[in-house]
């Protein structure tokens, strides 16, 4: 069986893909760090409310064979530091030929779509937990992004990140 991927930004999708690729987010991401569902559907499909931003947000969703959503990427781009940003990238199984070969397609259309712009990526960067219990690291997200992306040249820098506090407005 022959196996083919293609990722799509997630704004030309259909909403139902969105959502399946959400759905894949939600199961697979550590609690501690996953992002407002409603946030990230709102970047999706009202990015001119956010043009505003400095930064860049792409959305990408990895389809495998006969079109079923595999996979949900989130990167952000800071152009003033030549930074992207992972946020977030799950696959609906956890298996490194589907994660890299993810991983390296968005890579590349990002790259292509900030060329078209005249920027460029200087590094990439992303954070991990590192939260430990009996001395064991233990959200297991974290863990696995470590291990694949070690395999990528990331080193691990160990500098104290503090997440601000959510804002709830009624």
């Amino acid at each position: 069986m022959l196996l083919q991927f293609k990722v799509i930004p997630a704004g030309k999708c259909p909403k139902k893909d969105v959502l399946e690729a959400i759905e894949i987010y939600c199961k697979t991401v550590d609690s501690g760090s996953m992002t407002d569902t409603n946030q990230i559907k709102d970047y999706i499909w009202n990015p001119k409310a956010h043009s505003h931003e400095t930064r860049s947000m792409f959305f990408y969703l990895l389809y495998g064979n006969n079109d079923i959503v595999d996979g949900y990427a989130e990167f952000a781009y800071l152009p003033k530091n030549q930074v992207l940003v992972l946020d977030y990238l799950y696959t609906r199984q956890r298996n490194h030929v589907l994660f890299y070969n993810f991983y390296h397609m968005v890579i590349q259309e990002i790259e292509e779509t900030l060329k078209k712009r005249g920027q460029f990526v200087r590094y990439i960067i992303t954070e991990l937990s590192l939260a430990q219990k009996d001395g064991k690291l233990i959200d297991a997200d974290s863990n696995y992004f470590r291990h694949l992306l070690s395999n990528e040249n990331y080193r691990l820098l160990k500098y104290p990140y503090y997440q601000p506090p959510s804002i709830i407005l009624v």
